[in-house]
């Protein structure tokens, strides 16, 4: 729910004309949301542009027909943002693969270019007047009709921006900043009215310095933004941040690099590499790999792209179950085995492979042999666990070992 002055129309405008208007993460509602913005400040500004040129005419104002000029122009430039948004709300095709959602920031560059062209023709007529001032003659009617209009233009730019930061469009953003331009212009109007009844006709100009400075300003910030994002800029660490936690959440991930995330408006797309233990199959590589998938998938709604790199420095470290079976079939065929069991597998800070576990044999085995079978049975099964130093302890059983099948492990 959206809270703030005035904030009341917006949201029943969005829940009449919005469905699940309360996600605006997804492309639909995000498209709706912006042509929403659209249409209600096309028609608000319609109507201003026809009330002041009817009162301008009326009551012989230029002052207030240009104000109405003015509102007209925006209505132009609401049909360029209703256009954007319908445009980059269309499907992928062969010729843009990733969708149209970069259409909303070329509408953002149209917006503030044309705001900074308007800036520059205030700012050169303003200084005009400044050295050549001319005389506004007191009309207290064109002072209310364009503080009612600022009142209007106000409240536009805050449902503008509301609905920007709701779903993060810069094209809104901007179309905000122009009305609140339009709100310090119609101000300026009521002020060199005020200020010519008191023959202060300087301070129109003065101020209309300053408004231009605003708007150019404003223009240029939003502008380069913008631009940056066409060029192709990085996401901010924030974003980063969140794949690589994202991806490091899954077991078996060590690390990750080269994180790319190519952003589209409402489509991203996010390549990462990532490194899991060496000496892992490429079965268990394609699992975390999936995994990360859904992992990042999930948390930034994306669809990401992962490649698997081998972590040399950290070994595979298979599960005990995946140890016992290749202990079993190491062990088997030998007639001196009655069993094993205490398996365990870890590695190192270094990085070294450990899997120790306990042989049962018969307790009348001579010494000597004990140790000679014990070093043949750890070669025989690190041969089955490349990159592990096996370790076996002996121990003895008042058993006798049984026959060569008899030699299978009980964990």
């Amino acid at each position: 729910m959206l809270e703030g002055p005035a904030m009341w129309p917006t949201n029943h405008l969005l829940r009449a004309f919005v469905p699940r208007w309360d996600q605006p993460a997804e492309p639909a509602v995000r498209t709706r949301i912006g042509c929403l913005q659209a249409v209600v400040c096309l028609a608000l500004n319609a109507a201003l542009a026809a009330a002041k040129f009817a009162l301008g005419w009326v009551i012989n104002s230029i002052a207030l027909m240009a104000d109405g000029g003015n509102n007209l122009a925006d209505t132009l430039a609401n049909v360029v943002v209703l256009v954007g948004f319908k445009t980059a709300g269309k499907a992928a095709d062969p010729r843009h693969p990733h969708g149209h959602g970069r259409m909303e920031a070329v509408t953002t560059v149209i917006l503030t270019t044309l705001l900074v062209v308007v800036g520059l023709e205030l700012f050169v007529e303003s200084a005009k007047r400044l050295v050549a001032p001319q005389e506004v003659e007191p009309n207290w009617l064109v002072v209310g009709a364009v503080v009612l209009s600022a009142g209007v233009k106000e409240w536009m730019a805050r449902f503008s921006r509301h609905l920007g930061r709701l779903i993060g469009s810069t094209a809104l953003e901007a179309d905000a900043w122009n009305y609140r331009c339009d709100v310090a212009a119609s101000l300026l109007v009521a002020v060199a009215v005020a200020a010519a009844a008191l023959h202060a006709h300087w301070l129109d100009s003065v101020f209309g310095i300053g408004v231009s400075v605003m708007i150019m300003w404003g223009g240029l910030r939003l502008l380069r933004s913008s631009a940056s994002y066409l060029i192709g800029e990085s996401p901010g660490e924030a974003v980063l941040r969140e794949v690589e936690a994202a991806a490091r959440s899954v077991p078996g991930v060590v690390a990750t690099h080269d994180i790319e995330v190519h952003d589209y408006g409402a489509h991203k797309d996010v390549s990462l590499h990532i490194e899991i233990e060496g000496g892992a199959t490429a079965g268990r590589a394609h699992e975390i790999a999936d995994a990360v998938e859904a992992a990042v998938g999930a948390r930034l709604n994306v669809v990401p792209v992962v490649h698997v790199d081998p972590c040399d420095s950290v070994p595979y470290v298979p599960p005990e179950e995946a140890v016992q079976a290749v202990i079993e079939e190491g062990l088997r065929g030998s007639g001196e085995v009655a069993g094993f069991h205490g398996v365990t597998v870890a590695s190192t800070p270094a990085g070294e492979g450990r899997v120790h576990f306990h042989v049962v044999v018969n307790a009348e085995m001579d010494l000597a042999r004990a140790h000679q079978l014990s070093h043949e049975l750890s070669a025989r099964i690190a041969e089955r666990l490349p990159g592990y130093k096996v370790t076996i302890h002996m121990e003895p059983s008042e058993k006798r070992p049984a026959a060569a099948s008899g030699a299978t492990g009980s964990p």
